[in-house]
């Protein structure tokens, strides 16, 4: 996870809006080494004029042998989502404890992936309340 420190410019394109909406993201790690910090800024955009602020704190459980990561926003949302780690280039998340918001009925699990010390990616998608699937494709680089 390491190679994750530092700040990354973001992509996220999601099937049910007009077009991708951009992420400021920058990562660090406590003094203690134990939590991995990442703090992203989402711009405002037509469907959302609201700049938005999440904070993910992620850490590796030996007692589960699991990732946990918690997330929150600066506008009450929460998740915990939970993944067993690395299987080559990606690891995949699966949320925990996730409420039922902004239209969305379920989540599927996200896969991440590494594809070089400057470039990600992540593919999930997600179920609204009428069944549709909506697919989220962020591609992140470093700056």
């Amino acid at each position: 996870m390491r190679f994750l420190a530092g700040t990354w410019s973001r992509s996220v394109k999601s099937s049910r809006r007009p077009a991708a909406f951009h992420e400021t993201v920058s990562t660090s790690f406590s003094s203690d080494g134990y939590w991995m910090l990442t703090r992203t800024v989402t711009e405002k955009v037509p469907w959302n004029p609201i700049e938005i602020t999440r904070d993910d704190r992620i850490t590796y459980d030996p007692t589960t042998v699991r990732w946990i990561d918690l997330g929150t926003d600066d506008y009450g949302l929460y998740d915990v989502s939970t993944s067993r780690g690395w299987n080559g280039n990606s690891i995949t998340w699966a949320d925990l404890v996730y409420p039922k918001s902004h239209a969305v009925k379920a989540n599927n699990p996200l896969v991440f992936r590494k594809l070089s010390d400057r470039k990600t990616e992540s593919i999930t998608s997600l179920v609204e309340p009428s069944g549709r699937v909506v697919s989220v494709v962020t591609r992140c680089s470093r700056v």
